[in-house]
């Protein structure tokens, strides 16, 4: 399975995840027995060029597989300095979010 890493705006954290940018999505709106449902944005990360800002170790082996072949929803990689830490061209697309789970993808292009 892919790994991906996403920047979350609310609360601030960088977190590895095997769902795919719309699957984690739902996962962050419409909440876990540990949060509660709500609105989200978040940017999906280029985790290449983050590489050596994280512990890469650490998200391998944290971030499996469960052991029903179920993915990995959320892995917290960090939470301290997040938006300063990861550079604009790492980011990719932003996504926003319902509380009902329906995901917008704003693609990422130049600016004029």
């Amino acid at each position: 399975m892919n790994k991906y890493v996403y920047l979350t705006c609310t609360p601030e954290a960088l977190v590895a995840s095997m769902l795919p940018p719309e699957g984690f999505g739902m996962y962050l709106s419409t909440g876990t027995k540990k949060r509660n449902k709500a609105q989200t944005i978040f940017f999906e990360v280029d985790l290449e060029k983050i590489k050596n800002l994280i512990d890469m170790e650490s998200l391998n082996r944290r971030c499996v597989a469960k052991e029903d072949g179920s993915p990995k929803s959320s892995v917290y990689l960090s939470v301290y300095r997040v938006l300063e830490m990861v550079p604009l061209d790492a980011l990719k697309s932003l996504y926003l979010t319902t509380d009902h789970g329906i995901v917008l993808e704003l693609k990422k292009a130049p600016y004029d």
